[in-house]
This record gives structure tokens, sequence and C-alpha cells, in this order.
């Protein structure tokens, strides 16, 4: 999918990962569309993901709205992508998109731990 089409559909989303993530792309963040997985597996591994990420305080935005949109969804596969603003901000977006490439899906945002207090953060309940 090309840079500007994804930021399209990025920026007509309403979740705050969506814009984050459309902002990472106008400023040149690395995009990479891979592989189609089953649905019922992702919503399995981005579940168990999103309690480890919150018990061990991961920083994200985004991922319990991500998780619930993958649960919701019922086509039974999915297009996975990543936008890697690590070098800018130290989050690494993910992205769910239909099987054709031509819907989001759901899309969060997460700090690798090797990032953590790297940046600054919000504040815990601060928008």
């Amino acid at each position: 999918m090309e840079r500007e089409t994804l930021m399209g559909l990025l920026r007509s989303g309403s979740e705050e990962a969506w814009g984050l993530a459309a902002d990472a792309l106008a400023r040149g963040a690395a995009w990479d569309e891979y592989g189609g997985e089953a649905t019922f597996s992702l919503q399995s591994i981005f579940r168990r993901r999103c309690r480890i990420a919150a018990k061990a305080g991961q920083y994200s935005v985004g991922f319990e709205a991500a998780v619930h949109a993958l649960n919701s969804w019922s086509e039974r596969r999915l297009v996975l992508g990543a936008i890697d603003d690590r070098p800018r901000n130290g989050l690494v977006f993910q992205l769910f998109l239909n099987s054709e490439s031509a819907a989001i899906v759901a899309c969060f945002a997460i700090e690798p731990p090797a990032y953590r207090e790297k940046f600054p953060r919000p504040a815990a309940g601060a928008s």
C-alpha cells in the first residue's frame, strides 16, 4: 500500500493511535506491510499481549481499543503492518488491515521495552 493511501485511511479514523500513526508516516517513519494471518489467532495473541503490556506498565496508545476491534472483526483473515517511529518517539504502531489491504480494522502504538522512559509520555489520565 502506498504511504499516501495509508495516511488517508489512518486520518479517517477517530482513534488517537490512528492519528499518531498518520503523523509518524508524514514525518518519514518506516512502513512495512507483511503477511496475512487468521483472525482468530490474532485475537488470541493480541489479547494476551495487551494484558502482559498492561501488567508490565508498558506505554501504549489504543491497545485495548484495537483488541476490541479485532474481537469484533468477523472476516477470516487480516493483513498485518507496522510503522516504526522509534527514532522520533520510541513507538511502534501495529496495524491490522482487511484481507484486501483496503481498510484498517485496528491500530495501536506501543513502546518497546528497550525504549522505556527514553521519551516523555503524558501522565496517566491526561489527554
